[in-house]
């Protein structure tokens, strides 16, 4: 894997180097040789791994609201499950602020949050034979799974979202419906946990091989002291 320009700008911003790293992180002149090896195991320590365990802890978070939604389908359990969507997204969305690693693989992320969901792949997995699972979520195509997937039927378009209690209580398909809702929150909890495990000391540890680069980026190439401290100083349009 070949690390880019651009990367830098997804990975590191320059408010997440400088909270993780300080100003001292780019006292040297560009043309230093010091070994990046610190900086990076610094921002993978400071900034990925909390990143990611606060997102796989918001869709722990996320996974038993819809359970509890799907086993009790009142405006209060379908409200709790709503804002705890909008708070696993938004953590998810934190961590885009530093694309790097497997979080950059397309289809990863897709499993998570594509869009825009599609409303006849939704209604052809609910109606799927056989017990909605974890498993029979996670084979099913990005546009059926995921947060829009989870918005799909939490939400309506009206304001009120006079629809969704009617459809998870009284609707023909409203049990399969609601087994649907449950599996894509196992499922989602699942690719979060993954995420987090790659990341953290007691799991694969990316950090180290980032750090290193070995393993996962053992291509890394990239000067990533000097074009950190190039975003720090210059914003985004000191790239090129």
């Amino acid at each position: 894997m070949v690390l880019s320009r651009q990367f830098f700008l997804g990975a590191i911003g320059a408010a997440f180097v400088t909270a993780a790293l300080g100003t001292q992180a780019c006292e040297t002149p560009e043309t230093s040789a010091e070994d990046p090896r610190p900086v990076l195991s610094e921002l993978a320590s400071n900034v990925v791994v909390p990143g990611f365990a606060a997102f796989d802890a918001e869709a722990e978070v996320l996974r038993a609201s819809l359970a509890d939604a799907a086993r009790s389908p009142t405006e209060p359990t379908v409200a709790r499950a709503r804002d705890a969507f909008f708070r696993a997204r938004a953590a998810w969305k934190r961590t885009e602020g530093f694309r790097v690693g497997p979080a950059d693989i397309d289809t990863w992320r897709a499993s998570i949050d594509f869009w825009p969901a599609s409303p006849d792949a939704i209604a052809k997995a609910i109606a799927m034979p056989g017990q909605h699972t974890k498993e029979s979520v996670a084979a099913l195509g990005a546009n059926a799974k995921g947060f829009m997937a989870i918005e799909y039927v939490l939400f309506d378009s009206s304001t009120e979202h006079t629809s969704v209690l009617p459809a998870l209580t009284t609707a023909s398909d409203a049990v399969a419906r609601r087994a649907y809702l449950v599996a894509l929150g196992e499922a989602l909890r699942a690719d979060a946990a993954r995420f987090h495990d790659l990341w953290r000391t007691e799991g694969k540890n990316l950090g180290k091989e980032l750090a290193e680069g070995t393993g996962f980026f053992v291509s890394t190439k990239v000067p990533l002291r000097q074009d950190s401290c190039r975003l720090i100083r210059n914003g985004p349009g000191g790239f090129e």
